[in-house]
């Protein structure tokens, strides 16, 4: 019999998944494209399998390290988990059958899981060519998209931070505050890059106050624990939707930058259900 549904919810880690559908819509306002529903939930679904073969990969490890993930926990076994993950990828892959990009995207999801530990800079490029790839996608890959130069330069720069300086949650390093700080400066700029492709509407300000409120209360966060925590991963994750926003209002119907900004306390509460339930 199945558990309940709350460990495979853990599984997921599914409010994370509340940071996906921006990104392709990004893509697609940016190449001058509607908005695909069937390659958002694609791309939303190879993530979630991205993130339960991540827990199969990482089980043994689990056991000492996070032994109240579900997988250790024996909430879910490891072959349910397994399972479960390729129907997902299974569901991604039949929702755009034959589809370049998405096999692309399924190959680097699963290239980071096997590779992440092997090399910290290997996984970090991994990482932040998933997200680009994402990006790539909405703007109708294999097509190649000048407007999306900046946009995955400043993606993956963000990425790349937030991947290597979650390597270090729970080590006191020397490097870990000039490297927050760094990428703060990062969050707070990159909105510069939504106004350089598109329109100066007054709403991008609405994201852009939202990114440098929660940037700041990270930086302060890390700087009085004097190093990096799993919360902190999380926060500069969440701050993915309000940039996403930001971009949105510069390019695209308003309607979609208000949607996606929707999200970021979707996601929250979301959160918060999950830590009280």
């Amino acid at each position: 019999m199945f558990p309940p549904l709350l460990p495979w919810i853990r599984l997921t880690r599914l409010p994370a998944v509340f940071t996906v559908p921006g990104d392709v819509w990004v893509g697609s306002a940016l190449a001058g494209r509607d908005i695909s529903w069937a390659q958002t939930l694609s791309v939303s679904l190879l993530y979630l399998y991205g993130m339960v073969l991540n827990d199969v990969v990482d089980a043994p490890r689990d056991q000492e390290n996070k032994p109240k993930r579900p997988l250790p926990a024996g909430e879910i076994s490891r072959t349910q988990a397994l399972v479960f993950g390729l129907l997902l990828a299974g569901l991604a892959c039949g929702l755009q059958p034959g589809s370049p990009p998405l096999l692309l995207l399924l190959m680097l999801i699963t290239a980071y899981t096997f590779l992440k530990d092997r090399h910290l800079w290997l996984g970090a490029v991994l990482m932040a060519s998933c997200r680009g790839c994402v990006l790539w996608m909405g703007a109708g890959a294999p097509l190649i998209v000048s407007s999306l130069v900046l946009p995955l330069s400043v993606w993956g720069g963000l990425i790349l931070g937030i991947t290597l300086l979650a390597d270090r949650e729970y080590r006191a390093t020397s490097w870990v505050m000039p490297a927050a700080g760094t990428l703060t400066a990062i969050w707070f700029l990159a909105p510069f890059a939504a106004l350089f492709l598109g329109e100066p509407r007054f709403l991008i300000f609405v994201p852009w106050a939202l990114l440098a409120l929660l940037a700041l209360q990270n930086l302060r966060q890390i700087k009085s624990q004097g190093q990096m925590h799993p919360r902190n991963t999380g926060q500069w994750l969440s701050m993915l939707i309000p940039l996403q926003s930001a971009f949105l209002f510069a390019v695209a119907p308003l309607w979609q930058g208000i949607v996606i900004l929707c999200l970021w306390p979707l996601l929250r509460w979301s959160i918060r259900k999950m830590q009280n339930a």
